[in-house]
């Protein structure tokens, strides 16, 4: 179970909420709020926060993001002003579906291709109206030992986008050392795994999340979405790969 520390840390991160919840969700000191509700809810799970690299900040971009644990959303939440895209089903999760869609969380159905042009076109249009998002282009969490393979369809939006930047996440020891095979499966958020049950499993032990950004690329270089798809598998991959993430 969740230490005490833990339990103070997240009650800490609960007291944002009401202000959080009264202002209008595009707002900048709600989207300001929300940062801050991240970072706490982080600090009280145990989670530091270490970047290499510099995130790219001019609106309209697509951050691109390898997807390992749930704790990738609360990470990325506490250092950037953007919108997720996600599967639908989250919208109805208990508790869960109400806090994205109030943090402006872009669904998408990924299993409904009469539905894929209209999607496209939604997150599109948020990215021409200087929103930027984070797209987890695996489609699903891995288990934190390689990256899977990028989806090209998920990637079909970012003709709109103004730059993309890959980031490379990964879960270490507070030392900065990779994590036994163990540690490494209870941060993986995979299979039948619950979420109350991952954020146990994160709770037992401070965690180190490193952020490594990559250089931005440009759309207009790449002849279609599969060869944009190839090259930042390429680049991450590389990049996740000279990391010390692998389990001792």
């Amino acid at each position: 179970m969740p230490s005490l520390w833990v339990i103070a840390g997240l009650c800490i991160a609960l007291v944002r909420l009401p202000v959080w919840l009264m202002l209008s969700p595009a707002s900048r000191p709600a989207r300001f709020l929300q940062r801050r509700f991240f970072a706490r809810v982080n600090k009280g799970l145990g989670i530091r926060i270490r970047t290499t690299g510099m995130a790219h900040r001019q609106p309209g971009t697509i951050f691109v993001a390898n997807h390992i644990s749930w704790a990738d959303i609360t990470v990325l939440s506490a250092r950037l002003d953007a919108a997720f895209i996600a599967k639908s089903e989250v919208s109805g999760w208990p508790v869960v579906g109400p806090l994205a869609r109030r943090a402006r969380v872009i669904f998408i159905d990924r299993d409904r291709r009469s539905s894929s042009r209209g999607q496209i076109d939604s997150v599109s249009a948020r990215i021409k109206a200087g929103e930027s998002v984070i797209l987890f282009p695996e489609g699903t969490t891995s288990d934190g030992i390689e990256m899977l393979p990028f989806r090209p369809t998920l990637l079909e939006a970012a003709a709109a986008a103004r730059i993309i930047q890959p980031v490379v996440i990964r879960y270490l020891l507070m030392d900065g050392q990779a994590p036994s095979p163990e540690r490494l499966r209870e941060i993986a958020w995979i299979g039948d795994d619950t979420l109350v049950e991952g954020i146990v499993r994160v709770a037992r032990e401070r965690t180190l999340a490193a952020l490594h950004w990559l250089d931005p690329v440009s759309v207009s270089d790449f002849a279609d979405r599969k060869a944009l798809a190839r090259e930042l598998h390429c680049r991450m991959s590389e990049a996740y790969a000279a990391l010390p993430n692998r389990s001792r």
